[in-house]
Parts: structure tokens; sequence; C-alpha cells
């Protein structure tokens, strides 16, 4: 069995939420955006922030 964090819910099938990188300002501003569309209840936006967390280019795939 791999170490670590399984990658998806085995009872939901959902992912965790991605954290932002500390002290990175895009992560930050993406992060804000998903807070904004948690407000507002609109889960495809949470969605589409989160994978942009987790594609982030400077800090691969997390």
């Amino acid at each position: 069995m791999p170490e670590g964090p399984l990658p998806v819910d085995p009872i939901s099938g959902e992912r965790p939420e991605p954290e932002p990188v500390e002290g990175c300002a895009q992560c930050a501003r993406l992060a804000e955006g998903r807070d904004r569309a948690k407000y507002l209840r609109d889960w495809s936006f949470v969605t589409d922030f989160n994978i942009m967390i987790r594609q982030h280019p400077d800090h691969g795939n997390i």
C-alpha cells in the first residue's frame, strides 16, 4: 500500500481540497476565489479553483 494520504476518499469518492502554497501570491488569489465561490454556493466554480490550485505550474500537481 502506498504511503501518505489517499488521493481519493474511498467512501465519498472525493479528493481532499488542495491547500495553497504559503507565500505564493497566485495560490492566495486562487484560494480567495475559491472562498468566494463557496460563499456563493457555486460548487462548479469551487471545483475549477481546486483544479487550478492543484495544477499550479510553479508547484506541480498537489
